[in-house]
This record gives structure tokens, C-alpha cells and sequence, in this order.
């Protein structure tokens, strides 16, 4: 019995799978390098820090484990080599199962590619630059002369983290319609 035109058996599939996985894997951990290297090159962990300073004393942030910068460094130089290696993570997707579209599919599903990861990184952008700022203000307005203010890295890198992929997923929304209306 002969296979048509661009089958492949379900043992072909896992391999083509596998490669596909291990590029995207190498490209992860490439850009995983290179994102250290920019935190250390563009001092990231200032540029992270300057939406809470004027609401912490002497503009500092408390760690409470000798750990605790090292793991802030590896999340933040993960996160900027997972957002540098998405071009690739979604080639290698795109690649995989482009065989399987119609012709029909593809056309829509190239161009929505591209558009999830533009509208993705604008709501990030969005979100850090407008909507951190403005949420810590309202939040620490609430601060009265019986506190404190003791906000941990690790706390405060979870929640601009928490608000930037909240942001940036809610910005998928109008593609999200605009495809199931298609």
C-alpha cells in the first residue's frame, strides 16, 4: 500500500517531534546565556527596580536568603532569553506543523503568529511602563505610618512578572476573537 504525498508514519512524526523539540530546546539555552549577559550589560535589575524606588527606603529591596539575587538574576536572564528565542520556538512550531494545514489555515496562521507575539510583547511593554508604576502607587497609598515597608526582590519581581504576562495575554484577546470569528 502506498503512503500519500507527504504522510508520514507515527514513528517519523516523533522523530521529526524530537528534532524540532531539541532546536527549540538549544535555542532556549543560547538565548539563555545571551539574556544573563544583557541583565548584566544593561544593568536590567535597575531598570526592574525603578517603577517601586521612590516607595522604598534609601531605594533598596530586602533579600532574605544569600540565594535570593543569584535566583532574581537566572529568572530575569530566562525571561529575556525566552522572549529573544520565541522567533525561533515558533518557527520550529510553525515548522512542524505546517505539513498538516491546508492551504487556507496557513494563510491565517502565519500572519496571527506574528501578530500574538507583537501583541504580546506591547501589552508587556504596556504593562510594565503604565500599569506596574500605577498599581504600586495605588497599592502603597494604602501604607500608613504603623508600617513598614518591607518588599522582598522576590516578591516584588512575582508580581511586576504576574502583571506583565497578565497584561500581555489580555492583549492576545482581540486575535483570540478575530481568529474564532474567522
Amino acid at each position: 500500500m502506498a503512503r500519500a504525498a507527504g504522510e508520514m508514519p507515527f514513528l517519523e512524526h516523533l522523530e521529526e517531534l524530537r528534532v524540532r523539540i531539541l532546536r527549540s530546546l538549544l535555542a532556549v539555552i543560547g538565548c539563555f546565556a545571551l539574556g544573563l549577559w544583557l541583565t548584566d550589560r544593561f544593568r536590567l535589575l535597575d531598570v526592574l527596580k525603578r517603577p517601586i524606588a521612590p516607595y522604598i527606603p534609601q531605594g533598596k529591596l530586602v533579600v532574605l536568603s544569600p540565594t535570593e539575587p543569584l535566583m532574581i538574576v537566572l529568572k530575569l536572564g530566562f525571561i529575556v532569553g525566552l522572549v529573544l528565542a520565541s522567533p525561533v520556538l515558533l518557527w520550529q512550531l510553525w515548522a512542524f506543523l505546517s505539513p498538516a494545514l491546508y492551504e487556507r489555515e496557513k494563510k491565517t496562521l502565519v500572519p496571527a503568529l506574528f501578530a500574538g507575539l507583537a501583541l504580546f510583547l506591547a501589552g508587556g511593554v504596556l504593562s510594565f511602563t503604565f500599569i506596574v508604576p500605577q498599581a504600586l502607587r495605588v497599592l502603597l497609598s494604602f501604607q500608613q505610618g504603623s508600617f513598614a515597608t518591607m518588599i522582598t526582590f522576590d516578591a516584588y519581581f512575582s508580581f511586576v512578572m504576574q502583571l506583565v504576562l497578565a497584561l500581555g495575554l489580555s492583549c492576545e484577546l482581540p486575535l483570540l476573537m478575530i481568529i474564532l470569528a474567522a
